[in-house]
């Protein structure tokens, strides 16, 4: 198993680019101690690094993780070989549960920027393992060490995904570019090679990022305004044109010369809420630096994001004037470094770049917990949440309609959707809310939420309109929400949820009817995570309101009595009387519009031994070649059986619906934590709904915990023989 793990590292080191200007490795072997076995800056190529791997050997003894984790700490030092500007990453590979407290440890690790990558095999403890990553996305679990290959590829795109913010989505940009004579042909090319790696990050587009750029010495000179190219790669010509330099270094010019770039006239989308930001790049200090420090606030308090980069004689204290803080600072050496900022850089453009929303009207409540569950401090947390999610919809035209409630001892209506408060004084009320209190009687807030959405609170449902209701609660629902519920679904409104803290998914299951639409959180601190507000920007404008009009359903066979070369339905005589009928209903769903008058196309794929299916209109002849196939032996129910129907969706498109219908003889000893997990991935991966079938005679729910798309009937466990068990699935579909 050392061995395997070993192959396990040199796997994923393989698809690293490493060297001195690129990736630094380290390895560190613990159990009751830690034993390096080298820092990150002491091997350049694969070949020294996967040398020294296989040199290794296992130390044995105990499992003292959180030890580990603290002693890891001094090797993402300078001192060991890390570099300020690089991102840091740890990957921990366990096979036994911690001895030792972990998660004190791990929060200090990830408080320094390191993000921590846990792979744990069959005796790691799920949910320490979750403490150490702090996020469960992070966390990657297999049943034994052979199957860690089967997590290579994906464990490797999530840190590529960490670690190079690969799109940045919406976003004004205008790059101010210091020409003056202190700065030289080679020189200025480093400055665009910065400028150009930037734009190549970006969704330039008229909708998506808009670019200007500006160069100064004495005078500025707009290079091209915001909107002028709806393409990078006319951006990117523009901006490698050979340009002179020469001159004296006035900065404050240039920078109030860009308030014109800041305008509707000139592209900026100011008015319509997308963020503006300004990148200033210059080597050296201003001549005019008495006008810089007012400039730049005119700037900022118009709502315009700077970041100074200086190089060699520039001047720290002008950098900050114009940033307005340190933090949206950088100052390296010479213009060689620059290289150094291109992750910095992009990763603020990140940050600061809104999440896209393509629904063009909606009416959004956001409904919150002001309970006594909820500490002041966590209900400020809260509402500054929701105030920053605003900035990602656009309000203007009243086109979407925000409006804002809370529950606890009552039910205050803060902002009706007939508000017309501007987007600051909108925000300003909702981070001055006064918290309610009380016992979180969520029952009794869902029966009255619904006049938030009646035409007299300004709800446009008799238009039309997307209705939707963003929940979030810090505590599963006490009393039964059925009925309440039932009434805001037979208005049209489509109910998200987002749990905070000590919450269960299935206990808010019947608030939604669809596990997509709930998000559950560790703490309320997560919510400060800009990759947790553009997720849930994407939830609200991806959860609602969507439809199908295509379906592909794979139906897969778990039956472990199997031996090879068996028929298939060898032992099912139920199975082979029953599955006509069931793929008939199930296909018949054909014959429901889903929109504009367009009908459902089901195409099904059978995925029986290792042959690739087939996606197909599904005839009875479909059937009859079942009969014919005679199988390699037994499945087991298992992750690696759930990725392999999955699989199968490789070559579909995205927008299709895709279900997996499963025919099972039962778990057996297969895990069911890994199930759960394989199926939370499956669904975060776009599959609409798993259902399981169970051969036993007998109803069982084995299967229920990790089963999702049954809607509101997801108590109801499904077994082969019964009533009227197609017209089921197919009410499912």
């Amino acid at each position: 198993n050392f061995g395997k793990m070993k192959t396990f590292m040199k796997n994923l080191l393989a698809k690293i680019q490493i060297g001195p200007e690129r990736s630094h490795i380290g390895v560190i072997q613990f159990s009751d101690q830690t034993q390096e076995e080298f820092q990150l800056n002491k091997y350049f190529t694969q070949n020294e690094i996967s040398d020294s791997i296989d040199r290794m050997s296992l130390i044995n003894r105990n499992t003292l993780t959180g030890n580990a984790l603290t002693s890891i700490d001094e090797y993402f030092t300078p001192a060991k070989g890390a570099r300020a500007m690089a991102k840091k990453f740890l990957i921990l590979i366990t096979d036994g549960e911690a001895q030792d407290p972990v998660r004190d440890p791990a929060k200090a690790l990830r408080d320094k920027g390191v993000v921590i990558f846990s792979v744990g095999v069959y005796g790691a403890n799920r949910t320490q393992l979750e403490e150490i990553s702090g996020d469960g996305s992070l966390v990657f679990q297999v049943e034994k060490f052979d199957d860690l290959k089967t997590i290579e590829s994906k464990l490797i795109f999530r840190v590529c995904a960490l670690h190079d913010c690969k799109n940045i989505k919406v976003l004004d940009i205008v790059f101010v570019l210091d020409h003056s004579g202190s700065i030289n042909t080679e020189e200025q090319e480093s400055m665009m090679d910065l400028t150009i790696h930037l734009v190549k990050k970006a969704d330039v587009g008229s909708a998506r990022v808009r670019i200007g750029a500006l160069k100064y010495s004495e005078y500025p000179e707009v290079l091209f305004h915001l909107g002028k190219y709806s393409n990078r790669s006319a951006v990117i010509e523009h901006l490698r044109r050979r340009r002179d330099t020469g001159g004296r270094t006035f900065t404050a010019r240039a920078l109030d010369h860009t308030n014109i770039m800041f305008t509707e006239e000139h592209g900026s989308r100011i008015q319509q809420n997308v963020k503006q930001m300004l990148i200033i790049i210059t080597d050296g200090e201003s001549d005019d630096r008495n006008q810089l420090n007012d400039t730049a606030l005119k700037l900022r308090n118009k709502g315009i994001d700077i970041y100074a980069v200086g190089i060699g004689k520039a001047n720290q204290l002008e950098l900050e004037a114009m940033a307005g803080n340190k933090n949206n600072t950088f100052h390296v050496d010479n213009f060689n470094k620059l290289k150094d900022l291109y992750l910095p850089l992009q990763e603020r453009m990140c940050t600061i770049a809104l999440e896209p929303c393509d629904i063009q009207e909606a009416d959004m409540v956001f409904f919150f917990d002001g309970s006594d569950m909820v500490s002041h401090s966590e209900f400020v947390t809260m509402t500054t949440f929701v105030s920053d999610l605003i900035d990602n919809f656009n309000l203007q035209n009243q086109r979407i309609k925000i409006g804002l409630a809370q529950f606890g001892s009552g039910f205050p209506k803060i902002i009706e959707l007939k508000n017309s408060l501007t987007i600051p004084k909108l925000k300003t009320q909702i981070q001055t809310i006064t918290k309610s209190n009380g016992f979180p009687r969520i029952d009794l807030a869902l029966k009255k939420v619904k006049v938030m959405f009646d035409p007299s609170s300004g709800g446009r449902r008799n238009a039309g309109v997307l209705q939707t209701l963003v929940v979030i609660t810090s505590r599963d629902p006490y009393y039964n929400v059925a009925d309440e519920v039932k009434v805001l679904r037979n208005l049209g409104i489509c109910v998200l949820v987002w749990g905070i803290g000590d919450v269960h998914k299935e206990q808010l299951l019947p608030m939604t009817g669809d596990s997509r639409k709930i998000i559950t959180l560790k703490d309320f601190n997560t919510l400060t995570d800009v990759g947790i507000k553009k997720r849930m920007v994407r939830e609200i404008c991806q959860s609602c309101g969507t439809t199908n009009c295509f379906m592909d359903i794979v139906v897969g066979f778990d039956i472990s009595t199997h031996l090879l070369g068996q028929p298939l339905f060898y032992g099912h005589p139920l199975l082979e009387s029953y599955l006509p009928s069931i793929l008939e209903d199930i296909t018949s769903i054909g014959r429901v519009s889903c929109g504009a008058g367009t009908e459902v196309q089901v195409n099904v794929a059978f995925k029986v031994n290792s042959i690739t299916a087939k996606f197909q209109l599904y005839q009875r002849a479909i059937f009859d070649s079942l009969r014919q196939v005679n199988v390699d032996g037994p499945t087991h129910l298992n992750a690696q059986f759930l990725q392999s129907l999955w699989e199968t969706f490789n070559d579909r498109a995205k927008s299709h619906g895709q279900v997996l219908l499963i025919f099972s003889d039962g778990l057996g000893g297969e895990s069911e934590i890994m199930l759960e997990d394989q199926s939370d991935r499956l669904r975060a991966a776009g599959l609409d709904a798993l259902l399981v079938v169970s051969l036993n005679t007998t109803a069982h729910d084995e299967f229920s915990s990790f089963e999702f798309g049954k809607g509101f009937d997801y108590r109801t466990h499904l077994t082969i023989g019964m009533r009227e068990l197609g017209k089921m699935l197919s009410q499912y579909l």
